[in-house]
């Protein structure tokens, strides 16, 4: 092992050693690149479950709040598939209840919720 003088030279078997303040900036500026780029994955990792939602299936609506719209046929479907559902007047208002919190899906035509 070698010792540090007072000049920033490192004693290393008998030679001395310049250890140059460039050279530990860019490692230092290396290790920050390194942390950020970890704390980067993380916060995507975490932003792309949260994005991904509860309901993934028609089979996770069990676990759903579900919002649909009333008089239409997502109503006939989930009455056959006895769940539990509110009906709102218009897709606006199912649409609001889920931005809100109050509900978890909006069970409608997909061509129109796409739209």
């Amino acid at each position: 092992m070698g010792s540090v003088t007072d000049r920033g030279a490192v004693y290393l078997a008998g030679t001395y050693r310049s250890v140059g303040r460039g050279s530990l900036r860019a490692t230092s500026y290396q290790i920050v690149i390194i942390i950020s780029s970890f704390t980067a994955a993380i916060a995507t990792a975490l932003t792309v479950g949260e994005l991904g939602g509860k309901v993934r299936d028609k089979d996770d609506l069990v676990r759903a709040r579900i919002a649909t719209v009333s008089d239409s046929t997502s109503v006939q479907y989930l009455i056959n598939a006895r769940l539990d559902f509110c009906a709102e007047a218009d897709l606006q208002g199912a649409l609001k209840a889920l931005a809100r919190g109050a509900v978890d899906v909006v069970v409608y035509d997909a061509p129109i919720l796409r739209f």
